[in-house]
Formats: structure tokens, sequence, C-alpha cells
């Protein structure tokens, strides 16, 4: 007789105690990274047309188009980096190298304020996919869920941030120091993401 084949068991998938506590803030920290990031996208044309002297519409579009494409390189570049070096590492010095970036931005003028573009949307998109990534590793079994907390609810808050700040210029009468508000959550971001409590291993990095 054959010895008879017993059917694998497939092992549920456990999440650690209180994953809610890390996976919120992850969520947390994608939908202030979104607030910022959709808040300088919808009004940097608008900056820089009617706020900055002789910049036209052509030269606007075309740092725009960059900026998004800027974004891009770092969403790529932040996934490919996460999976050797960790994601908590990305996520964390991602959103610090944004904070400099973002300061260029409002703070000076020329070539060093179209750096600031160019390397904010860099590295705002650089630590996307980590979190997106993070929240998926911290609930497991809930992928679909996960996804939908990082990608569809943080960007919603994002685009509620953008309506805030856009009815901040109409009070304070100054675009760029309504948009120099979003320096608050851009700052809150590396600040939340050290406190991620993410003991995975991933791709041979062993994340704190």
């Amino acid at each position: 007789m054959e010895p008879v084949k017993k059917a694998a068991v497939e092992k549920k998938p456990v999440r650690e105690r209180y994953w809610w506590i890390p996976a919120g803030l992850v969520v947390t920290v994608c939908a202030l990274r979104a607030w910022a990031y959709v808040g300088v996208i919808t009004y940097l044309p608008t900056l820089l047309l009617l706020w900055y002297q002789g910049i036209d519409t052509m030269t606007t579009s075309i740092i725009v188009t960059v900026m998004l494409f800027s974004g891009v390189l770092g969403q790529i570049s932040g996934g490919y980096l996460s999976d050797r070096f960790g994601r908590k590492r990305v996520l964390v010095l991602g959103f610090l190298a944004a904070v400099p970036c973002f300061c260029l931005i409002f703070l000076s003028a020329g070539w060093p304020m179209y750096a600031g573009i160019m390397l904010y949307a860099f590295f705002a998109s650089f630590c996307y996919v980590a979190s997106v990534t993070m929240t998926q590793d911290l609930l497991p079994g809930s992928v679909g869920f996960a996804s939908g907390l990082t990608l569809g609810l943080s960007m919603g808050v994002g685009g509620v941030g953008a309506a805030l700040i856009g009815w901040a210029a109409d009070v304070m009468g100054s675009l760029p120091d309504a948009m120099f508000l979003l320096i608050v959550p851009t700052v809150l971001c590396p600040i939340l993401a050290l406190f991620i409590r993410y003991p995975g291993k991933l791709a041979g990095a062993a994340e704190e």
C-alpha cells in the first residue's frame, strides 16, 4: 500500500502583538508625506507663475514635468535600496533628506530653488515604496487592506490637506507663506518614522 499523504496545513499569518501601533505610525507618516507632497505639486505652478518674476508658462510646465519624473526615479531608487538595506532605514533617511530640500524651494532662488524642487520630489517619493511595503509586512494576510491604508487613505488625506493650504493662502494673503506651513508635516515625518517598531528581516537587512 502507498502511504497516505497528509494534506499540507496552511499556516495562518501571525501578526505581532500591538501590531496596530507601528502600522498606525506608518500610515500617519504616509498621510503627512502625502499632505506635503500633494500640496507642493498642486500649488507649485501658481507659485512659479504668479509669485516668482521671470518664469513663464513653458518654463513652469518643464519644471513640474521634470519634478514628476524625479519623483518616479525616487520611487524606483527607494524600492531597490529598501530591499538591500532595509525598509525603516530607507524611510527615515529619505524623510530626513527631504527636509532641507523642501526649505530650498522657499528660502532660495534660481538654480538652488530648482534643485530643491527636484530633490524634494525625489526624496519624498523615495520613502513611498518603503512605507507601502512596511505596512503590508506589518499586516500579514491583509495586503489589500494595508495597500488601501497607504495608497488610498493617505492620498485622500493629502488632498484634503492641499485644500487647507489653499484656504490658508486666502486667509494669509500669501501663497508662499501658506505653502511653507507644509514644513510642519515634512519635519514630523522623520521624527515619527524613528519610533516605528519594525523588527522584520528583509533582503538580509535586519531592521532595528
